[in-house]
């Protein structure tokens, strides 16, 4: 659940076997669901017939802010990919630190596409009406792919045609002694044998009803068919937070969403991201409640949203945003904020004592408000 909710904050975030070059299975990434999917069956044999015909062009939509230090990696990452043909895109969201320079550095093997700062919706956006490719992936300008990616996935999606969006799973990039370590030390790559990619049947199929309990897809991974995105429409630019998340619960309404058991991404924190500073609106409660209104509890394949796990996950929610406020010195709103939570789960200990914490830190009762405050922060990182 940390990892997710975390995710979350940082954006706030029939299984055929193809053989592909990726990474092994040393990561982060954990979902849960219900769905059965096929594991059965091997398609390498229908992808070899497949590919006498022209592949897919891949578009790659990589927003941008104030990445100059690691925006060279995330495109590197892509252009290393053994997969075409790819365009790359990258929006950069009127950058102030250098981002363009460092994107010059590429010249025309890139796409590069300057806009005033309106946030990563818009970006992200602006991209996608840029893009040619059957299949539209999404990068972060601070994260990285791992060598396969690209392949893996189009090889998946033309096996399945009846899958309209994939993603896979991924490690923390976390700074050791002041720099980020090389990814083999983080990820069990042995020589990057082949591997048999397969989705996780847990996380694979109709996935409105778990979108809306966790966070289950990562947007550094995702690629989805153009037709999708189109039958979707544009992200909200309304949501300078989580627009990516209400992304997925718009298109868990349209297609089978497939999770494959690979190793796609690295996510890199670096403490610069937006779970740095407390947003003033809670967007995932915000989200979530837009879709349960619009859509209800029930997916499209009939499926119902187990509603003591809906309840504990907005409790949840609303418990780690009162934490956030809570250490960016806001007792009130932390106090506002454990209330709505106990409405979800009234006997919730955790909700309880940030409504506490509030009262100690709005009465100033020194010693004791600061280390109140320190738990508090806690309740943030995680529930």
């Amino acid at each position: 659940m940390t990892m997710r909710f975390v995710l979350f904050f940082c954006s706030v975030f029939s299984g055929y076997g193809v053989p592909v070059f990726v990474f092994g299975a040393a990561a982060r990434g954990r979902s849960i669901g219900a769905e059965l999917v096929r594991n059965d069956i091997n398609t390498s044999e229908e992808w070899g017939h497949r590919e006498a015909g022209p592949a897919p062009m891949v578009s790659v939509v990589i927003p941008a802010y104030n990445v100059a230090k690691y925006i060279g990696d995330a495109v590197q990452s892509v252009l290393d990919q053994d997969y075409e043909p790819k365009e790359i895109i990258v929006v950069d969201d009127g950058s102030t630190d250098g981002t363009v320079d460092a994107l010059d550095a590429f010249g025309d093997r890139i796409h590069v596409h300057r806009q005033r700062n309106a946030g990563s919706a818009v970006a992200r956006n602006h991209g996608i009406s840029q893009a040619k490719g059957k299949y539209i992936a999404f990068l972060d300008g601070d994260d990285v792919w791992l060598p396969g990616k690209l392949r893996a996935q189009v090889a998946y999606m033309e096996a399945q045609p009846g899958v309209g969006c994939t993603w896979g799973r991924w490690v923390e990039w976390r700074r050791r002694a002041g720099s980020f370590p090389p990814l083999t030390e983080l990820v069990d790559d042995s020589a990057l044998a082949q591997t048999r990619i397969r989705a996780i049947p847990e996380s694979s199929g109709w996935l409105y009803h778990r979108i809306l309990t966790d966070f289950l897809v990562w947007t550094s991974t995702v690629m989805v068919r153009r037709s999708v995105i189109d039958e979707a429409g544009p992200l909200d630019p309304a949501l300078r937070r989580g627009q990516d998340f209400d992304y997925w619960i718009r298109i868990s309404r349209l297609t089978p969403m497939h999770q494959l058991d690979a190793v796609f991404a690295a996510y890199r924190l670096h403490g610069q991201g937006t779970t740095v500073s407390c947003p003033s609106r809670n967007y995932a409660v915000e989200i979530i409640e837009r879709a349960v209104a619009r859509w209800g509890l029930t997916g499209p394949d009939g499926t119902q949203v187990d509603r003591r796990l809906y309840h504990r996950h907005l409790a949840g929610l609303w418990r780690g945003y009162g934490g956030k406020q809570l250490r960016a010195g806001v007792p009130k709103g932390a106090i506002a904020s454990s209330l709505r939570a106990l409405r979800h789960e009234p006997m919730a200990a955790r909700s309880w004592y940030l409504f506490f914490a509030g009262l100690v830190d709005l009465a100033g009762f020194g010693v004791l408000r600061s280390i109140l405050k320190r738990r508090g922060g806690t309740l943030a990182k995680g529930v």
